[in-house]
């Protein structure tokens, strides 16, 4: 048991109920959007006394029984109508009863114990969702229980003498809640803090002229400061069955999640993250925990916690009991409790300065999980033959021989999964059904038991079958296999032990139950029976509307600025559609002969699927669809003309769909899925016809980061949303800041064909200059299967590179083509063509050919006798701000999630291990660090490195100092911590070293103004303005331990030998400052370190305690 609050909890306060509807972007829907209170009751004949509204179709009930000692008892009616029809909750001290009356007949529900209540006051809650009743006492989910007959009716109660009965009765419908924030700063909408400081944060302070968020990519978030805990909720006490997701970022290590289910702050259900310590990657934890009575209760944890600085996608969902957690999409944690049953949703945050929310959605969630654990009454009906459930095994069999159907389940179920582990016994064909109305009006999906045979999917109507699809090969379930089937859009899949053996597509799927079916000798048992129903897709990508009004920002923001006309009056979308694919066009009224394709080659619409519609003003019209100029389907109906009308043409799989307003008219298998990639449309009613076309695949990230981050990592530089022209407060974009490299990576890898757009602009950094604006006008870059840490370690295409003299491609650190006519023109803020301008950049991988395109234009190709395997896409650039409107990637395969990358290096302790008095004849410092860094410490934030200690250190030490890069590129940069001194009284400076290969740093100086150096492994990169004092003698980088001694005094009289002190400040260890090995190219890559110990400032003979006492203890 862990403590809630450590330190003790924080303060508890009652809550209020959420105002009807969020404020701005929010949107809250509800049966009823605001709670009825019923206050008013009615006595009837038999003691029994009514709420004054009747019973809806779906309700949640609460309420308190006080008195309840002893024998005393009380009792709830519900859908009452009439003393032969209702249900009866029997409530007393010791127990809780439900029984159902019908036409005269009781059948016992559900009963619970309760424990013993010391002063006879039960709090309870019935909840009514269709089929389903849960049962709640005092906080907790004591039974469940079925009942499909009784509808309507009235609410009611009767009790013993000195019993009271208060209720609360509140129409519910599913929840569907969704807030961006998007409203003035310090607006809570309908959010209420219980602890910490919660309140709408302006990412980028601008002016919106009067509409929040008008000129800008995601201008709001939900900021929340958690000293020691922050805790928000929105929502009724009657909400449940949902799934909460919010994008977070925490800017500091702590605690972040999702709260559900909370009753007050000191009772909830909690999905809590916890970072990763410093420098130990897979620390932290991911739980799922209770709270109770202000104490907190791990129900389930993994290890592995979160980075400070990332934006991630949080999702807790409840269904019945169970608990299951995601990070990212990925399932993360699995728990069951019963605790609470219903309430609010809220954001969670403890130990972090400051916590940014943003994108919350609730949403519902329904289906079945663990359903063969009860026997609970009107569970299941069996539709035909005999079942049993036996809750032993947690199974249901077949009892006689015969057909036999069992089903259960909600009516309006419509497209989802279901899926059952079955084991055949002697049966001869065991099924599952969906789309269940009656017996003979069903889906079934048929397997052969024991002797291979085609699989069928068969369709009952009217009680005659219909065979819609069977499997090519033959199959068996043998001794046992998992049965599933998929419905979504009317496509149908079904599979055995997680093989795929048929689809089909049914232009009407019906809703309807779902159930098990057997035929033959009895004996067939299922168990794991589990219905769910997939998340909704993400929404288009969101583009806020003043962008797409703006002709500079067309290219991204425009719905046709991704879709290219040619001579035939097709329009061709950019992109490069692998896998599943759809498109969509809009047809307003009137005749028409429009055409949708699919898996084009090039633009040749017969290398692909083609759509044909031919809408006629009068007569039938008709959907033809072709595979590669050859009809494969063809029907023809009665579609009037005149009416506006959605034509789409969807691959999935094998599968090669038409649809007409969203009803499948048109479509084939095909076994051999066509490889092109391009989608084009032609619309019958000419240009103005393709004002809404879309296209969109599932092998497609697309981002145009109207939202948080979520997908991508920021691996240098601080990634926000910004004011591109700080000269201009209006307009604010997303981009990276705050470091000379800024890098941006996808979450995934991806492998095989790969094709990357993105649309990008360099940041004003140089406001004040009236002609220019810009320090470094040059390098808009992104890299391609590359490892998530080295942009070096792909390839990379670099427009504008070099100080604006050439756009290249690079083969890791190779370049393999040049193009030094295509860079930015007159790049000041003055040319208002450069300084609006959106620069479009496309990299293509394709088999061996790379190739590189800006704003439409070949910029470069290279045919790679030996590709690079697949990796991650980065975009960033090299002394310069990098602003980005949108990005997106087509790829052929998804190689999945890679986390952030940490270098296993915690950070050392700073306060001790310092620089000390070693000897008086002659004076020496030193530094050892054996109990810490001692005043070391990286030269820069953020993208410096991490100081650790080593293990070992040369003359027997126990410890060294490890200089640990945490970015590809970077300074690699450590100062000792020492004030100024003359090199003419400590003329010799001398250190042991570790330098493995790759390492490129030089020892640093200031003589006065003038920046020195002396060379270590990079001895020949002289940064501008700095002069050489030579390289350091003998130096050996092989990654062991050695000794350099460095005569400061002699190597600076050298240059300057009229100097008689020689004042020497900022001295440190460090790469050169030179393009682009600050980037990663030419060494110093992710994870690189080198080491340094016994380092010694040594004095002349002359030197007196007392200057070395001075540089101690400065004043």
């Amino acid at each position: 048991m862990g403590s809630w609050a450590e330190p003790p909890g924080i303060p508890h306060r009652r809550g209020r109920h959420c105002g009807a509807r969020a404020e701005g972007h929010a949107v809250l829907a509800l049966c009823a959007l605001c709670l009825v209170l019923l206050p008013g009751a009615q006595a009837a004949p038999g003691g029994i006394t009514f709420l004054e509204e009747p019973c809806p179709d779906e309700f949640s009930l609460q309420g308190t029984a006080r008195g309840l000692t002893g024998s005393r008892s009380a009792r709830v009616v519900l859908n009452y109508a009439g003393a032969r029809r209702f249900l009866a909750l029997e409530l007393s001290a010791r127990q809780l009863t439900l029984r159902k009356v019908h036409g005269g007949a009781t059948t016992l529900l559900a009963t619970a114990a309760l424990p013993q209540a010391t002063d006879g006051t039960l709090r309870f809650a019935v909840k009514r969702r269709a089929w389903r009743l849960t049962l709640i006492a005092n906080g907790r989910v004591v039974a469940r229980a079925y009942d499909r007959e009784l509808h309507g009716g009235r609410t009611g109660w009767q009790a013993s003498p000195g019993v009271t009965v208060a209720l609360r009765q509140q129409a519910t419908e599913p929840v569907a809640f969704a807030d961006d924030f998007t409203r003035g700063a310090g607006e809570a909408g309908p959010w209420e803090a219980l602890a910490g400081r919660c309140r709408v944060s302006e990412v980028a302070v601008g002016n919106h002229e009067g509409t929040p968020g008008r000129y800008s990519s995601n201008a709001f978030s939900w900021e929340v400061q958690a000293r020691p805990q922050a805790l928000c909720t929105t929502g009724y006490w009657f909400w449940d069955h949902y799934a909460v997701e919010a994008s977070v970022k925490p800017e500091t290590r702590g605690a972040v999640g999702i709260a559900a289910y909370v009753q007050d702050p000191a009772n909830l259900l909690l999905f809590r993250w916890t970072a990763a310590a410093p420098g130990r990657p897979g620390s932290g934890a991911c739980q799922i925990a209770r709270v109770r009575e202000g104490k907190m209760a791990v129900l389930a944890s993994r290890p592995g916690g979160y980075e400070p600085g990332q934006w991630y996608r949080l999702r807790l969902e409840l269904f019945d009991g169970e608990l299951v957690a995601f990070i990212d999409g990925r399932p993360v944690c699995r728990a069951r409790d019963d605790t609470f049953g219903q309430g609010k949703a809220g954001l969670y945050a403890r130990n972090c300065g400051r916590v940014l929310f943003d994108d919350v959605s609730i949403s519902a969630v329904d289906g079945l999980r663990d359903a063969l654990a009860t026997d609970a009454p009107g569970q299941w009906e069996d539709a035909a033959g005999a079942w049993r459930t036996d809750l032993q095994s947690r199974s249901r069999s077949t009892l006689r021989a015969g057909e036999a159907m069992t089903v259960t389940g909600r009516p309006d179920w419509h497209e989802g999964v279901v899926a059952a582990q079955v084991t055949p016994g002697k049966a001869r064909e065991v099924g599952l059904l969906f789309a269940y109305r009656r017996p003979t009006d069903t889906l079934l999906f048929r397997v052969p038991a024991t002797t291979p045979g085609k699989a069928a999917l068969v369709a009952v109507r009217g009680g005659k079958r219909t065979l819609l699809a069977e499997s090519a090969a033959r199959v068996a379930v043998g001794k046992g296999a998992r049965l599933r089937v998929e419905t979504t859009g009317g496509r149908i899949r079904a599979s055995v032990g997680g093989r795929q053996v048929l689809a089909a597509v049914l232009p009407e799927c019906p809703p309807g139950r779902v159930g098990l079916y057997a035929n033959g000798p009895a004996g067939a048992r299922f168990r794991d029976l589990a219905v769910s129903f997939p998340p909704a897709p993400p929404p288009a990508p969101r583009v806020e509307a003043q962008f797409a009004q703006e002709e500079s920002m067309a290219g991204w923001a425009s719905p046709l600025g991704s879709w290219r006309p040619d001579p035939a009056g097709f329009f061709w979308h950019t992109g490069t559609f692998y896998g599943n694919t759809r498109a969509r066009l809009a047809l307003p009224p009137g005749a028409s002969h429009s055409t949708l394709v699919l898996h084009a080659q090039g633009t040749e619409p017969d290398t692909g699927y083609r759509l044909e519609a031919h809408l006629a003003a009068g007569g039938p019209s008709r959907l033809e669809l072709y595979r590669q100029g050859r009809l494969m389907k063809r029907t023809e109906g009665a579609w009037p003309a005149d009416q506006a009308r959605q034509l789409r043409l969807w691959r999935e799989e094998d599968l090669i769909v038409g649809t007409l307003d969203g009803q499948a008219a048109v479509w084939f298998r095909d076994p051999q899925p066509l490889p092109g990639t391009r989608v084009g449309i032609r619309s019958g009613h000419g240009e103005a016809g393709v004002a809404a076309l879309e296209a969109t695949g599932s092998n497609l990230l697309d981002c145009t980061f109207a939202g948080p981050p979520t997908e991508w990592w920021a691996a240098r530089g601080v990634w926000d949303v910004a004011q591109r022209w700080p000269c201009d407060d209006r307009w604010s974009f997303f981009g990276g800041l705050r470091s000379e490299s800024p890098m941006l990576w996808t979450k995934h890898a991806y492998a095989g064909n790969l094709t990357v757009e993105a649309w990008v602009a360099l940041y004003m950094d140089a406001p004040d200059d009236a002609q220019v604006g810009y320090t470094h006008p040059s390098d808009l870059n992104l890299s391609i299967c590359a490892n998530g840490k080295d942009v070096s370690s792909g390839y990379t295409f670099q427009f504008a590179a070099c100080n604006n003299t050439v756009t290249r491609i690079l083969r890791r650190e190779q370049v393999v083509a040049e193009n030094r006519s295509l860079l930015m023109q007159n790049p000041t803020r003055v040319n208002l063509a450069f300084q609006r301008h959106w620069f479009h950049l496309r990299a293509e991988k394709e088999g061996r050919r790379v190739r590189f395109f800006v704003d439409g234009r070949l910029a470069g190709e290279y045919t790679d006798p030996e590709p690079l395997p697949g990796g991650q896409v980065a975009l960033w650039t090299w002394r310069n701000g990098l602003m980005v409107a949108r990005a997106r990637v087509w790829y052929e395969k998804d190689a999945g999630y890679v986390p952030f990358p940490v270098p296993a290096a915690a950070p050392a302790p700073t306060r001790t291990g310092g620089w000390r008095l070693l000897g008086s004849s002659p004076v020496i410092l030193g530094c050892d660090f054996e109990g810490g860094t001692g005043g070391w410490r990286a030269i820069t934030d953020g993208d410096g490195p991490i100081l650790a200690l080593g293990n070992g250190a040369p003359g027997g030490g126990r410890h060294s100092l490890r200089v640990v890069n945490r970015v590809s590129g970077g300074d690699l940069g450590v100062t000792p911590g020492l004030p100024p001194f003359d090199a003419a009284r400590f003329p010799v400076l001398q250190f042991a070293y570790r330098l493995p290969k790759g390492v490129q740093i030089n020892l640093y100086l200031r003589l006065r103004r003038q920046p020195l150096f002396f060379g270590l492994t990079a001895p020949e990169v002289i940064e501008r303005g700095h002069a050489s004092l030579g390289p350091v003698p003998d130096l050996v980088a092989d990654g062991q331990w050695h000794t350099a001694r460095v005569d400061l005094r002699g190597a600076i009289r050298r240059l300057y030998p009229a100097l008689a002190q020689l004042p020497v400040a900022e001295l440190c260890f460090r790469a050169p400052n030179v393009e682009y090995l600050r980037s990663g190219f030419g060494g110093n890559r992710w994870g690189t370190e080198y080491g340094l110990d016994s380092i010694r400032l040594i004095g002349t003979s002359q030197t007196t305690p007392a200057e070395a006492e001075a540089l101690l203890s400065p004043k």
